[in-house]
C-alpha cells in the first residue's frame, strides 16, 4: 500500500546498504523520492531443497515435530539467522523481524525501491516452522528456512483458484490482493519468487527467496 510518505523527508540524508556485488546509495529529501543509484546487484535464488541447504543451511536435520510446527536446529538457528530491529526495515516500522542471513540483502534492496516508490506495509510474516500450507504432504514451507516473507496477509489472502478466478493483475484481481504490479515486479527483481503466480494456489502474500520448491 503507497503510503504518501516519498515527498515528507524534511532533511537531506543518505541511507547506505553495502551488498555482495557493490553498495546501493539512496538519497532522501524533501523534494524527490529515494533514487537508487549506481549500482544495481542481483541475486540467485537457490532451486530446490538441495540449493536451499546449502546456501540458507539445513534447519530440520531430523524433521520433528513440536505439535503442529518442526522442531528446527538450535545450532542453525545461531548460524544463519538474523534479527532485523525495528527501523532497520525500510518501508517497515512495526516489529522487528527474525530472518535468513542468506536473505537479507535482497529483501533490504527490495524494500528499499519500495519505499522510494512510496509504499509501506503494516504486517510481515517470516519465520514459521512448519509444513506448506496447502499440502502438508509436500513438505517444509520455505517460511522454515526463514526465506520467504508474508506481505499484509489480511489484504493479500490466498486461495485456491478455479476457472473463473482472475489472473493476476487482470481485471477484478483487486478484489483478490491489494498488492501491484509495481510491488511485485520489485520483489521479483532481486530473486523473489511470487506465490501469486502459482497455479494449484494462489498465495499473493508470499515471495519466497528460493525456485522449484
Amino acid at each position: 500500500m503507497r503510503s504518501g510518505r516519498e515527498n515528507s523527508v524534511e532533511a537531506v540524508t543518505d541511507l547506505i546498504i553495502r551488498i555482495p556485488g557493490g553498495t546501493v546509495v539512496t538519497t532522501k529529501s524533501k523534494d524527490a523520492p529515494i533514487q537508487e543509484k549506481p549500482v544495481n546487484p542481483t541475486f540467485q535464488a537457490p532451486y530446490g531443497r538441495e540449493e536451499m541447504n546449502k546456501m540458507l543451511g539445513d534447519p530440520l536435520p531430523e524433521q520433528k515435530f513440536i505439535g503442529k510446527k518442526y522442531a528446527y536446529s538450535k545450532k542453525w538457528a545461531r548460524n544463519y539467522g538474523r534479527l532485523l530491529k525495528k527501523g532497520e526495515i525500510p518501508a517497515y516500522r512495526h516489529r522487528p523481524l527474525w530472518v535468513n542471513k542468506a536473505v537479507v540483502d535482497p529483501f533490504l534492496c527490495a524494500m528499499l525501491l519500495l519505499e522510494g516508490a512510496g509504499f509501506e506495509y503494516k504486517k510481515i510474516g517470516c519465520f514459521n516452522p512448519r509444513p506448506k500450507r496447502y499440502n502438508a504432504a509436500l513438505g517444509p514451507s520455505v517460511h522454515t528456512w526463514a526465506a520467504a516473507f508474508d506481505i499484509d496477509a489480511k489484504e493479500n489472502p490466498s486461495f485456491i483458484p478455479n476457472l473463473d478466478s482472475p489472473t493476476p493483475f487482470s481485471p477484478g484481481w483487486k478484489q483478490r490482493s491489494k498488492l501491484t504490479e509495481e510491488e511485485v515486479n520489485i520483489f521479483e527483481k532481486y530473486g523473489f519468487e511470487w506465490g501469486g503466480r502459482w497455479s494449484k494456489f494462489r498465495d499473493p502474500m508470499h515471495f519466497q527467496f528460493a525456485r522449484g520448491y
